[in-house]
């Protein structure tokens, strides 16, 4: 789609933006999350469950919207986005990052006993889960991009807005609000990330 859709003169600058953001998921987590947001806001919060159990959906629009947005520390590729092209930009780097974040949460996934004798197939939930989660990265990393320029923060708290937004729910579900259950949260979870999808779309 990316190929389809973009200039051709602008092939190469895409695809160099998509092999950037590849390992930022990486980065954004164990370089960043874990020991620098998530270490402040324990010793912040101290034996307060409930509050830091709410303060963690914060972690990924804090950490991930500004590693989407990496490559604009070079001039190089600050200057190479207009608006003509922002929205292929913002494609190329959400689907870095978003393969990277496969990585990582695949990585997870190995690593848990629960999930280690399950054949393939019985992943097609989460295969189908990523790649929706690539797209609305781009949908969210659009938001920013659209703003490049003397209201670009104004555009990456935007972004951020709508990255807390996406994992609001996930949240609720945890604590079980209001009392709905597992099965009924995994249904509006389901229905949510689809909403979701066709939101970073339009």
């Amino acid at each position: 789609f990316i190929k389809w859709r973009s200039k051709k003169e602008d092939r190469n600058f895409l695809f160099f933006l998509f092999l950037l953001e590849l390992p930022m998921a990486f980065v954004a987590y164990y370089l960043v999350r874990m020991p620098l947001v998530d270490g402040l806001f324990k010793m912040l919060l101290g034996s307060h469950e409930n509050i830091y159990g709410f303060v963690k959906i914060l972690y990924a629009p804090l950490t991930e919207e500004p590693a989407k947005l990496f490559p604009l520390l070079f001039p190089f590729f600050r200057k190479r986005i207009t608006k003509d092209n922002f929205v292929m930009a913002a494609m190329a780097l959400g689907l870095g990052f978003g393969v990277g974040e496969i990585w990582l949460v695949g990585n997870f996934i190995t690593q848990s006993a629960q999930f280690a004798e399950m054949p393939w197939y019985y992943f097609s939930g989460f295969m189908n889960e990523r790649f929706m989660v690539c797209i609305i990265h781009a949908g969210m990393t659009a938001l920013a991009l659209r703003k490049l320029g003397n209201k670009f923060i104004l555009g990456l708290l935007a972004a951020m807005f709508m990255h807390f937004m996406g994992n609001f729910p996930i949240y609720l579900s945890r604590i079980n609000f209001p009392g709905y259950g597992n099965d009924v949260w995994q249904v509006i979870l389901q229905i949510w990330v689809i909403l979701f999808f066709i939101t970073a779309i339009l």
